[in-house]
């Protein structure tokens, strides 16, 4: 059992710019050791722990504490795939055996076509060094995305958060066309991560939940798919507890040893 998608973050140690008072629960550390209480509470035996800050500073120390904790199988850091030091920034970050992929920003859907031209350098050099690419998706799934997806086939590519829906019943038929567009490339993934938060209504009905979800394992398959908590943003929308309870309650078994688990594993290169 393990969480694909955890976060930590001490306020003091980087600028963590979008943490503010206003989103009070999470103006506050969340430590390693708070998480691991989490997953042990909750029947999960580890994690994967994400980048916040978009800092690689937050890299280093994020390695550090996964390298303290056997319970952390991997780091998805941050990098800016436009880098000149790219490379040499992903050779320092794998020297630890525990820096599995990264979760680069990506331009909006407006933006010139230059900013997204400039990406395709960066994408290459993830390919060579066998690296996975988290995408957080801010608008929505466009056609540009999809373009630069297909165009690095050797990138295992994951689109977090139900790929940036926002979870209501009228969402979900354009949601479900434009992510079919994205399941046909096999080298794409899909984390079942972030719906609480992304509850139009809060608390996220289970009713809602079951739609987006079935969809999901129709268009993906359960081996494509995998659970994050998105703890500790979670809290925004409910407990650590809700976002596991929530999928156990709609995974058949067969799904489940997948979503909690091998598809973790194979996509991050987990031994």
């Amino acid at each position: 059992m393990t969480d694909s998608h955890l976060h930590i973050w001490e306020l003091e140690r980087f600028k963590y710019s979008w943490i503010t008072s206003e989103l009070g629960v999470l103006h506050r550390d969340h430590t390693i050791q708070q998480a691991l209480e989490l997953l042990h509470t909750n029947n999960l035996q580890n994690a994967v722990l994400v980048e916040a800050d978009s800092s690689l500073g937050e890299n280093r120390w994020l390695l550090e504490v996964a390298n303290a904790h056997p319970e952390i199988l991997g780091v998805v850091g941050w990098c800016d795939l436009t880098s000149p030091t790219l490379e040499q920034e992903l050779e320092s970050l794998m020297a630890h055996q525990k820096f599995k992929g990264v979760r680069p920003r990506i331009p909006s859907a407006e933006a010139p076509n230059s900013d997204w031209e400039a990406l395709h350098n960066g994408l290459s050099i993830l390919e060579q060094h066998h690296l996975t690419c988290d995408l957080l998706i801010q608008d929505h799934l466009s056609p540009r995305l999809h373009k630069l997806v297909s165009a690095h086939p050797r990138v295992e590519f994951i689109l977090d958060h139900f790929a940036g829906i926002e979870l209501a019943l009228e969402n979900h038929g354009s949601w479900a066309t434009s992510l079919a567009g994205f399941a046909d490339l096999s080298h794409v993934n899909l984390k079942i991560s972030g719906f609480l938060t992304a509850a139009k209504s809060k608390p996220l009905e289970p009713d809602v939940f079951k739609r987006f979800f079935q969809t999901a394992v129709k268009l993906f398959g359960a081996n494509r798919l995998m659970f994050g908590s998105d703890h500790p943003v979670c809290r925004l929308g409910g407990q650590y507890a809700d976002t596991v309870r929530m999928l156990e309650q709609h995974c058949e078994a067969d799904s489940a040893k997948f979503i909690f688990g091998h598809t973790v594993q194979r996509v991050y290169t987990i031994i």
